[in-house]
Order: C-alpha cells, then sequence, then structure tokens
C-alpha cells in the first residue's frame, strides 16, 4: 500500500501546474527573454521544416509519377515490338526486359505508396494543427493552456487518459528530428521527469 507522501505525490504529478512549475525551476529567470526568443526561432523553424518537407514529398511524387508513366511505357513497348519481330532470341531478350521492367514498375509503386502516405500524415498533421490553433485563438487564455502551450512550443505534448489525467507525453526533439513517447509512472517523481523531458527536448 503505498504511503501518504506517495499518494500525495502521485496525485501532486497530474496536475500540469505542478509539473510546470517543476519544469520552470529549472530555467534561470534572468534568460526568459531569450527563452522565448529561442522559442519563437524555434517554431518558426520548425514550420519551415514542415513547409520543406511538404514540398519534397510532392516534388518526389510528382518525378515518381513520372517515372511510372515512362515505366509503363517502356513496359508496352516490347509488347508492340513482339508482334514484329517474333525470333526467339528477341522474345527472350523481350521476356526478360518485361521482367525487369514489371519489377521496376512494383518498386516504383511501393515507393509511391510510402511517399503518398507520408503526405497524407503530414497533411492530416497540419489540418489538425490549424484547427487546434483556431479553438485555442477563439478561447480565452488560460493558466492551463498558457502552460500547455509553454509545454508545446518546447515540443512537449501532454496526452490525458479516458480518467482526464496526464498519463504520457509526445516529446519532439527538433534538431535530432526525432520523435519519443514518455509514460508517466507513479513511482517516479516530477523532479526526475522534468528533468528527462527537459533532456529529451535539448
Amino acid at each position: 500500500m503505498l504511503s501518504a507522501n506517495s499518494q500525495q505525490m502521485s496525485q501532486a504529478f497530474h496536475e500540469p501546474r505542478a509539473l510546470a512549475y517543476t519544469l520552470m525551476e529549472g530555467m534561470n529567470p534572468s534568460q526568459d527573454a531569450a527563452l522565448i526568443r529561442s522559442i519563437d526561432d524555434m517554431m518558426r523553424k520548425t514550420e519551415d521544416e514542415r513547409t520543406k518537407v511538404a514540398e519534397d514529398a510532392r516534388a518526389t511524387l510528382k518525378a515518381l509519377s513520372r517515372q511510372l508513366q515512362l515505366a509503363k511505357e517502356n513496359a508496352e513497348r516490347p509488347k508492340r515490338e513482339l508482334e514484329v519481330h517474333q525470333h526467339a532470341d528477341r522474345m527472350v531478350t523481350l521476356d526478360r526486359e518485361k521482367y525487369t521492367v514489371a519489377r521496376n514498375i512494383a518498386d516504383i509503386d511501393a515507393t509511391i505508396e510510402s511517399l503518398e502516405c507520408q503526405l497524407s500524415q503530414l497533411q492530416n498533421e497540419l489540418v489538425v494543427l490549424e484547427r487546434e490553433e483556431r479553438t485555442e485563438a477563439e478561447m480565452p487564455p488560460t493558466e492551463q493552456r498558457l502552460k500547455l502551450e509553454l509545454f508545446r512550443s518546447l515540443g512537449i505534448e501532454l496526452q490525458r487518459s479516458d480518467a482526464g489525467e496526464f498519463t504520457k507525453c509526445k516529446v519532439r526533439c527538433y534538431p535530432r528530428h526525432d520523435i519519443q513517447i514518455l509514460e508517466f509512472e507513479d513511482k517516479f517523481s516530477r523532479y526526475f521527469y522534468a528533468n528527462m523531458l527537459w533532456d529529451m527536448c535539448s
């Protein structure tokens, strides 16, 4: 059975306010202005990077579509040549070419499908972010919302459980282009998680 102190720590841990205070304790108040500028720069860089990724994905998809069309045309060309050239050696060569083209088409199709999935995921994330921004813009700022926005600007997205408690978070490390999931457990203190989140964001 958990002691009274452990139960109090568990209750305080699930409060965003306590986690925010703990995280802010690791900051130097004299560097607040520099931190805000750093957060603004990070948000702009993230937006630029997201736009670049989407543009690169679209450009790659267009290039692969052109390659696929060319491959299909090359695949049809052996069929037309087979009607003219009936020589056995030529037929064997064309069969080999057709097999190679078909394999290339399959590879290109797989690549296109993968890129389309990535592009769709990026578009969905963009739609969700835009919807959240519109919703938040229409709501008056609250203490909890401001703290959640601070976490989000650092790349930390807190996630609630069905019971409404913050049980895990998604941490984006922009310098490493990495995304990690951190689950909160009562056996660790909020100071432990504050230090871990700070390290994961750095």
